[in-house]
């Protein structure tokens, strides 16, 4: 079993609560012959104990879903004999219709969200179209991340403006303080896991008439996902930027002083870093390695042409060059 980003015991008031708001909705919600038992999707359940302490707690039915067929069988082989836990092999980002429509009250995505958006806008919406057909008119979505709450809020604001059919508003969040991690298990060293609390964004689906009533011109849907992802890209960059720039004063000072001492290391009169060098003094922390590991880098210079190639071949860069870099890609 692995948990990415948290257990539930670290999530559980926060998924109470938003289990209570969606109760709040169910109640404004006419439905006859329907059990009143909460449905709830684990969006990209991996091996985390998430579905089975939300079965656990009282009258929940939870479906949980993951692309990896492995993954999948080993769940159900592990919890088999939980009445109402349920496994289902699905791809989120090419699902349609396959977890029904209107089906759940809650979807919870710890970490999916993460790593789809890791790949671009595009797997995000995608993903987020599915979830949002499978719930129901009120139904709430839990989005867990890593990344900074801003981020997340300025993406679904973006998409409530761009793409109402697409929409979410937003109805609680949290940001749960940073705590020390095994980084022998997770293989992020504390200090970075220290200084960046998990968040978590409850929002609520918008019912059908709301996105109808929204929507100034009818579109295609093709057209609808080309406004949310360019509305989307467009309010990231300017979270990068601005919110959360990847060159802060503190990390300038940090990076000159570090580039300073790799120069120094390498001998005297050395006035560039080689490129696996540079990548390791521009990114110190295991997490920003992984997370933006060398060949994307290499690929990144090579592109922007923001170093200078050796007569041997080799890329490498001056502090000037390196500092010029993490501008551009803020």
């Amino acid at each position: 079993m692995f948990d990415w980003c948290e257990g539930y015991e670290r999530l559980a008031t926060v998924v109470e609560a938003t289990l209570e708001l969606a109760g709040e909705g169910r109640e404004n919600l006419a439905r006859s012959g329907r059990e009143d038992i909460t449905r709830v999707l684990d969006v990209g359940c991996g091996t985390s104990t998430l579905a089975a302490s939300l079965w656990a707690s009282c009258r929940r039915r939870v479906h949980a879903v993951d692309v990896d067929p492995a993954v999948i069988e080993a769940m159900r082989e592990s919890h088999a004999g939980c009445d109402g836990l349920t496994w289902e092999v699905v791809d989120l980002t090419a699902a349609g219709d396959a977890l029904g429509q209107g089906v759940f009250d809650v979807a919870i995505d710890k970490g999916t969200l993460d790593f789809l958006i890791c790949s671009g806008i595009r797997p995000v919406l995608d993903a987020l179209a599915s979830v949002r057909r499978s719930l129901r008119e009120d139904g709430v979505l839990l989005v867990v991340s890593i990344h900074p709450l801003g981020l997340w809020q300025a993406l679904f604001a973006a998409l409530a403006a761009s793409a109402p059919a697409l929409g979410f508003d937003e109805l609680a969040s949290w940001s749960l303080e940073a705590q020390s991690a095994d980084s022998a298990r997770t293989g992020i060293d504390e200090a970075t896991v220290r200084k960046n609390p998990t968040s978590a964004l409850a929002l609520r689906r918008r019912s059908q008439e709301e996105a109808d009533s929204l929507e100034v011109d009818r579109v295609s849907s093709d057209q609808l996902f080309a406004a949310a992802e360019a509305a989307a890209g467009a309010a990231l960059d300017k979270h990068f930027a601005v919110e959360a720039p990847l060159l802060t004063p503190r990390r300038e000072a940090s990076l000159r002083a570090d580039f300073a001492a790799a120069l120094a290391a390498a001998g005297e009169g050395v006035t560039r870093l080689a490129a696996s060098e540079a990548h390791r003094v521009l990114f110190p922390s295991s997490a920003e390695q992984a997370e933006y590991p060398l060949d994307l880098f290499l690929e990144d210079l090579t592109a922007q042409e923001r170093s200078a190639t050796s007569s041997s071949g080799g890329i490498s860069l001056s502090l000037a060059e390196a500092i010029d870099f993490l501008t551009l890609n803020q």
